[in-house]
């Protein structure tokens, strides 16, 4: 049994080749009985139509004979069978030429001048000029949908070719999306786990880092302990310079003074100390203060 593809493909093929006259899908099954009744009547009206034109060109013919003279008629005869291309024939030959150009002609007549025709001499027959109208309009919509020189958007070939390569199209859609979850999976969903891994082991890091960097108690009291020892240092140097210059300006003998004269020996002392002789005890480092003798300088 076909399946449902390889029958749209049959009926589809079937239209595709179909140029006039309303068309029938599957031949095989269809029957001229099975028809329906109006197109039936349809069929037997412009058969009758055939064997009426046939007719009156019959007796046409036999008028315009009796309208010629009989020598004519004979001389004319005898040129056709004195021809050089028939008597060069062979008689099986002649027969079969005569066949083949009664085909052709029979041909012609069927496919090219009788679908066009016979409206017009059905609308001449009943005498209705509006019905050749209404099947020349049919004639022209039926050519539109199925003639293979017709290029309107609702002609089958055009919509087979259409439906084609639209199934071209998604089957090539279908291969480039199956390429791109591919690479998708095989080079950026890799490089994207890596990334993660090494944003996560950076934050780690970092976070570690932090930690042992941050200050702790001991370290801040440190801190504190050096910068109030800075401070001190540079109150002693500015003391040791400023006191002896308001004692010597003092109006009284600062040396017979026994209080002016401990300022100035203590200020000398604290004075010729090596910790404060910097030019700014704040540029002093933390090594540096730490070998600063605290016990001299409380002393002083």
């Amino acid at each position: 049994m076909p399946s449902l593809a390889q029958t749209c493909d049959h009926v589809l093929t079937s239209i595709e080749g179909h140029e006039f006259g309303i068309p029938t899908l599957w031949p095989l099954a269809a029957s001229f009985t099975a028809k329906p009744a109006l197109e039936s009547e349809y069929y037997a009206t412009n058969a009758e139509l055939a064997r009426k034109l046939d007719r009156l060109v019959y007796l046409n013919k036999r008028k315009l004979l009796r309208l010629q003279d009989a020598a004519a008629i004979d001389a004319q005869y005898k040129e056709m069978v004195n021809d050089e291309l028939l008597n060069d024939l062979p008689e099986n030959d002649l027969e079969q030429f005569l066949v083949d150009q009664l085909r052709l002609k029979r041909d012609v007549v069927l496919q090219d001048v009788l679908p066009a025709a016979l409206p017009i001499l059905r609308a001449i027959h009943v005498d209705n000029a509006a019905l050749t109208e209404l099947e020349c309009s049919i004639l022209n919509n039926l050519k539109k949908l199925y003639s293979r020189y017709n290029s309107h958007p609702g002609n089958i070939r055009r919509l087979v070719g259409q439906y084609q390569l639209k199934i071209a199209t998604t089957d090539a859609k279908l291969q480039l999306m199956a390429s791109v979850d591919r690479l998708l999976a095989e080079e950026v969903a890799p490089r994207i786990d890596a990334l993660k891994n090494a944003n996560e082991e950076y934050a780690s890091l970092n976070t570690i880092y932090e930690r042992a960097n941050a200050p702790t108690d001991e370290t801040r009291a440190f801190a504190e302990d050096v910068s109030t020892l800075s401070r001190r240092l540079q109150i002693i140097s500015v003391l040791s310079d400023l006191l002896p210059a308001l004692v010597l300006c003092h109006p009284s003998n600062w040396y017979n003074d026994k209080s002016l004269r401990d300022i100035m020996e203590k200020c000398q002392s604290a004075g010729s100390l090596p910790e404060l002789r910097a030019a700014c005890p704040q540029e002093l480092d933390v090594h540096e203060l730490l070998l600063i003798d605290i016990p001299t300088i409380t002393d002083v």
